[in-house]
C-alpha cells in the first residue's frame, strides 16, 4: 500500500513539473513572439536611449575622483575645513556649470562635490603636552573612539579635529576635468594673505633659529679644539660662550648634540611648512570603480526597454482580466 502510495506522488510531482515547464514554454514563447511583433518599438527605444545617454554623458559624463593626503600648518584647520564647507555649498549653487559667487575661481567649476575629513592621530592631540601631565590622562579617558577591524582608530570626537596635521581631501568632477584641477583647488585653499604673511614669519624665524643653533655649535667645536690643545679660553669679549677651564666638556658635548637634533627638527619644519596647505601624495584625478548600469547609454537604452514591457504586462493584463469578467 505504501509503495502503491509512493508511485502516486511522484506521478503527481511529475505532473507538476511537466505542468510548470510547459506554462514557463508557453511565457517564454509569448515574449519571443510580443518581441518579434514589436522589434520595431524596442530598436527605436534602444537608439533613444542610448542618445539620450550619450547627451547625458556629454553634459557631466562619468565622474572622476580622487582623494588628496593634506597637511594643514599654521594652526589654520578650522580655517581650511571653513573654505572647503564653502566651495562645497558653491557647488550645490552652480547654475549651467557656473558658479554664482565670483569669489570662487572659474577653474573649480568642473568640480561636482568635496569634502575633507582628519586623519587620526592621537600623537598630534598630545605632542605638545608632557607625558607625566594629568591632563594626558584625563584627555584619553574622555574621548570616544571607534575601531575598525583591525583594531585601528577610525573616528574621534570633532573636538580634537583642529589638533591633527594631516586630512583626506576627496573631490569628485565631471568627465572633462584634468588633474591640474587639483593644483587649482590647492591653489583656492592656500589664497590668504594674512596666513601667507604668518607662514613667512614663522619661516624666517625657523631660519633664524637654525643659523643661531649653527653658529652656537661653531663656538662649542673652537672651545672643544682650544681645550684639546691646553690654550687659554678666549674672553666672553670674543663671542665664545664658556664660564672656565674646569667646565664639564662632556656636557658641553652632550649640547652640541642636542643642537645638532634641534637644527634636523627645524629642517624638517621647514620642509613641511612651505604652504599653508601641502598636497603630500599627489595623487591624479581617477574614473572610480562603477558598475554596467553607470554606464549611461547602457543604463537609459535597459531602462526605456524595461518599461515598455512593463507598460505592455499591464495592457495585456487589463485585457485578460477583462475578457474574464466578461465570460
Amino acid at each position: 500500500m505504501e509503495k502503491h502510495k509512493e508511485e502516486i506522488d511522484i506521478f503527481y510531482l511529475y505532473n507538476v513539473l511537466v505542468d510548470r515547464f510547459k506554462k514557463f514554454t508557453k511565457f517564454g514563447f509569448n515574449i519571443l513572439h510580443f518581441v518579434k511583433k514589436s522589434w520595431i518599438i524596442i530598436l527605436v527605444l534602444i537608439l533613444a536611449g542610448v542618445g539620450y545617454g550619450y547627451y547625458i554623458f556629454s553634459e557631466a559624463g562619468i565622474g572622476k575622483e580622487s582623494k588628496i593626503l593634506v597637511r594643514i600648518n599654521f594652526d589654520a584647520v578650522n580655517y581650511v575645513y571653513s573654505k572647503v564647507h564653502f566651495l562645497n555649498a558653491k557647488i550645490g549653487e552652480k547654475e549651467e556649470g557656473k558658479f554664482k559667487d565670483e569669489s570662487v575661481p572659474k577653474a573649480l567649476a568642473k568640480l561636482t562635490d568635496i569634502s575633507i575629513e582628519p586623519v587620526i592621530n592621537l600623537n598630534d592631540i598630545i605632542e605638545d603636552v608632557e607625558p607625566n601631565e594629568p591632563t594626558v590622562d584625563g584627555l584619553l579617558r574622555y574621548l570616544e573612539f571607534e575601531f575598525d577591524e583591525d583594531g585601528e582608530v577610525t573616528s574621534i570626537a570633532d573636538t580634537f579635529k583642529s589638533e591633527y596635521n594631516y586630512h583626506y581631501i576627496e573631490l569628485h568632477t565631471n568627465s572633462f576635468a584634468q588633474s591640474d584641477i587639483i593644483d587649482k583647488l590647492l591653489a583656492f585653499l592656500n589664497d590668504n594673505e594674512q596666513l601667507q604673511e604668518f607662514k613667512n614669519v614663522y619661516i624666517q624665524n625657523l631660519k633664524d633659529a637654525i643659523h643661531k643653533d649653527r653658529k652656537t655649535i661653531e663656538q662649542i667645536d673652537e672651545v672643544i679644539s682650544i681645550y684639546n690643545e691646553g690654550g687659554s679660553l678666549p674672553s666672553p669679549r670674543s663671542e665664545i660662550f664658556v664660564v672656565d677651564k674646569n667646565f664639564n666638556i662632556a656636557q658641553l658635548l652632550t649640547n652640541k648634540v642636542d643642537l645638532e637634533k634641534e637644527i634636523e627638527l627645524y629642517k624638517k619644519q621647514l620642509v613641511n611648512s612651505k604652504d599653508l596647505v601641502m598636497n603630500i601624495n599627489q595623487p591624479s584625478l581617477y574614473v572610480g570603480e562603477r558598475s554596467l548600469l553607470d554606464n549611461k547609454m547602457v543604463y537609459y537604452p535597459v531602462l526605456f526597454v524595461a518599461i515598455f514591457f512593463l507598460l505592455a504586462g499591464i495592457r495585456g493584463l487589463y485585457f485578460s482580466l477583462k475578457r474574464f469578467a466578461e465570460n
